[in-house]
């Protein structure tokens, strides 16, 4: 199977993006700010009035959204994982 430069190229970057990815995620700093805000989201849903139906929407969407800022990091690094693997195919059969 034939590869090209750009596909390579391609490879390389996305290898890059997942380090970078890696490193933001695996920041303490990131790690405490993730847990904080699952925690107080958490704490307010617990502590809400059992009437207040659209504060637990609300709550439950921010919930979601640190949710999905996370896995945009952890999409990153799994595609670079599969990159890395994609990369070694390549060079294996130079």
């Amino acid at each position: 199977e034939r590869y090209s430069v750009s596909e390579e190229r391609d490879l390389q970057s996305k290898v890059q993006r997942a380090d970078h990815a890696q490193r933001i995620l695996t920041d303490t700093l990131v790690q405490e700010a993730l847990i904080g805000m699952r925690e107080t989201v958490y704490h307010n849903i617990r502590t809400s009035h059992f009437k207040d139906v659209a504060e637990r929407e609300d709550l439950y969407k921010m919930l979601k959204t640190v949710d999905s800022f996370e896995r945009q990091f952890t999409d990153a690094i799994n595609g670079g994982k599969k990159a890395k693997s994609r990369l070694k195919e390549i060079f294996k059969r130079t």
